[in-house]
């Protein structure tokens, strides 16, 4: 017997489809390529060290598909242009973010010569930083303003995948949105509708006085409900805003776009967050109470395995097991499943 039930899963989903938004929309890209070289020469962060006999290296791509070597060194040299265009705003935010992605296992990054950051640690305390986001702070007196600069990228790798393997890599000035927190809840209402709040948590010594602009569309994007509202959030760690928008209830349209836009007063700087959003209450799911094989397993077995909840991996193998099975639990896509309602 399969016994039926329905459930109301529009909590659960109004937590998924908001639950995270990018800091990296306001970036300028880096390019696609990078120079590339295995070994190690403090004089490779020199911005004037000839690389011109170096062989390119796709940014994003793991070394493991190069079929190079483990417990080695090697060194990236990107050159980068920054335009004067966005000078004013990196002087006033104190200095210019550069995105680095992911590096497996341990990097130094350098900007013109300069050491800007490190993340792990290098032989002989060796410490892996393999799945740890990489973003530095350049000081704009150390920029070459519209003119080319060298970022240096020195890796080790110890073993399995290696180098600068996951992405965005790209650069812009500090904004409000690396100090102010931006949370959001959505509640449920009576009418099968949903009510939106959105948090703003300071952790700097300045005010934010913003334009908030929310809406609601079909899947394809047709406006359906917009509502925009001011934003001041008060100088001082710990100071927090909310901003509350009216409640909108679902008619004949059952999965919706749900979305905000934050704009800083008297500053193209902003924050933009869009996503999928099911709003339903008529959803069936059948359940098995007891599931039977497809075929019954008549011959004993000579081996009987461990249950897998009590099989535990340690050391090394451990942690890349834990950490790559909780990167895929974070990267489902929720639009994907819900596309076809």
């Amino acid at each position: 017997m399969k016994p039926n039930y329905t459930k109301s899963i529009f909590s659960v989903f109004s937590f998924l489809t908001l639950a995270s938004i990018s800091t990296f929309g306001q970036l300028i890209p880096l390019p696609n390529e990078a120079k590339f070289k295995l070994g190690d020469n403090m004089d490779w962060a020199q911005p004037m060290f000839d690389d011109s006999q170096w062989k390119s290296q796709q940014l994003g791509t793991s070394w493991l598909l190069t079929d190079l070597k483990d417990s080695i060194y090697a060194w990236y040299r990107i050159k980068v242009i920054i335009p004067s265009s966005i000078k004013q705003l990196a002087i006033a935010g104190n200095g210019i973010k550069l995105a680095m992605g992911k590096i497996d296992d341990v990097d130094q990054t350098f900007f013109n010569g300069k050491l800007i950051g490190q993340t792990g640690s290098m032989p002989p305390n060796y410490n892996t930083k393999w799945d740890a986001w990489r973003t530095y702070i350049i000081s704009p007196q150390d920029v070459k303003w519209d003119e080319e600069n060298t970022i240096a990228v020195r890796v080790y790798n110890h073993i399995g995948g290696a180098g600068m393997y996951e992405g965005p890599y790209g650069f812009g000035p500090i904004q409000w949105s690396d100090f102010v927190k931006v949370s959001h809840s959505i509640v449920e209402t009576s009418t099968n509708g949903f009510a939106t709040k959105i948090k703003f948590v300071n952790n700097r010594d300045v005010a934010l006085d913003a334009t908030v602009k929310y809406w609601v569309t079909t899947k394809e994007s047709k406006e359906l409900f917009t509502e925009t509202k001011p934003l001041h959030l008060a100088r001082g760690t710990g100071m927090e805003s909310i901003v509350s928008f009216s409640s909108y209830n679902a008619t004949s349209d059952r999965v919706v776009r749900v979305g905000y836009e934050i704009i800083e007063t008297g500053s193209l700087a902003n924050l933009k967050a869009d996503q999928l959003y099911l709003a339903t209450r008529a959803i069936e799911i059948s359940v098995a109470t007891t599931p039977k094989p497809i075929v019954l397993n008549k011959v004993t077995d000579l081996f009987i395995p461990s249950q897998m909840e009590d099989v535990q991996l340690r050391g090394y193998l451990g942690q890349r097991l834990k950490q790559n099975l909780e990167q895929r639990l974070l990267k489902v896509d929720e639009e994907g499943l819900m596309g076809s309602y």
